[in-house]
């Protein structure tokens, strides 16, 4: 009697092969969250005041470019002020986003849910920490992680528990 497998079902010693884009996903994943990283360090050390001094140093232009060149002025204070939970939420950010990842190149489920909790943090603090002076450009941090959530929510289908 031949004993005939579901096709569909796989065992520990072949594990079903992962999707194309998924894997493409997961390796812009890394790409980011390398770059992020990088971009955490050089944005922490930046010297602030050097920061505003440049500001200072533009010609007017008067009208909209002076409220939008104050408005980048108080932006950059309230970021200076904050740079351990921007540093901190950053970094936690991307810590999860990389573990998601992993876990979405095993096929985890659980590895969506991490990457998206890591790819929100960090815009939603600074979305928080900015409301006060310029909601609207703190919604472009959004961007980028609602396009990669729905990237990654399309192989949703290929995920086990």
């Amino acid at each position: 009697m031949n004993e005939i497998k579901d096709t569909l079902q796989f065992d520990d010693m072949h594990p079903p092969p992962l999707p194309s884009l998924l894997n493409v996903l997961t390796i812009l994943t890394f790409i980011g969250c390398a770059l992020a990283a990088f971009s955490l360090s050089m944005n922490y050390f930046q010297d602030c005041d050097k920061a505003l001094a440049s500001l200072e140093n533009l010609p007017e232009l008067g009208g909209f470019f002076d409220k939008l060149m104050n408005m980048s002025k108080l932006s950059i204070a309230v970021m200076c002020e904050n740079k351990w939970l921007i540093l901190l939420s950053s970094a936690v950010g991307v810590a999860l986003c990389v573990f998601g990842a992993m876990q979405m190149r095993q096929l985890k489920r659980q590895g969506l849910i991490i990457y998206l909790i890591g790819e929100f943090l960090a815009p939603i603090v600074v979305f928080i920490l900015s409301l006060s002076i310029i909601p609207w450009l703190a919604l472009t941090g959004f961007v980028i992680p609602i396009v990669m959530a729905i990237l990654y929510a399309t192989q949703n289908k290929y995920l086990v528990n």
